[in-house]
């Protein structure tokens, strides 16, 4: 499987049997985004994936939802804590992508019902005014 996410090329070498789950996994993922169904009687077990394989996937899917008219708004780390992380084996933050259908200013109205196991979790936003090159001595910048 090929991702070429804003210009970037990532490939995961992958068996006959892994494409087909990879496969699977995403096309089950962007009909639950469809249809807002999830059933978990057709649910795939996905936690024997690995960190990069995970990856692998969410690049796959955010760049069918790009495809599809979806614009990357923003980024997301998740799991920062060391406690969430050794719950979930991490020796690290994850990260994913914030996409504009899922962006909401602080007067809408969510419908729960359009929602799966609804739970709400803080977030904080932070906006930079620039572009910030990996090794480039910028950290003083951000911190």
């Amino acid at each position: 499987m090929y991702n070429h996410l804003n210009g970037i090329t990532k490939c995961l070498p992958l068996n006959e049997h892994m494409e087909s789950l990879f496969k699977n996994i995403i096309e089950n993922y962007l009909q639950v985004l469809k249809t807002k169904c999830y059933d978990l009687k057709s649910s795939i077990n996905i936690e024997k994936l690995s960190l990069e394989e995970s990856y692998q996937i969410q690049h796959e899917i955010i760049d069918a939802r790009v495809k599809e008219g979806e614009r990357i708004v923003g980024y997301k780390v998740g799991c920062t804590s060391k406690s969430i992380q050794k719950q979930f084996g991490l020796a690290y933050p994850i990260k994913g992508f914030i996409t504009e259908p899922f962006i909401y200013n602080d007067k809408v109205k969510l419908d729960a019902s359009n929602y799966e196991n609804l739970s709400i979790e803080p977030e904080f936003v932070i906006k930079i005014g620039r572009d910030i090159v990996a090794n480039s001595g910028q950290r003083s910048f951000i911190i």
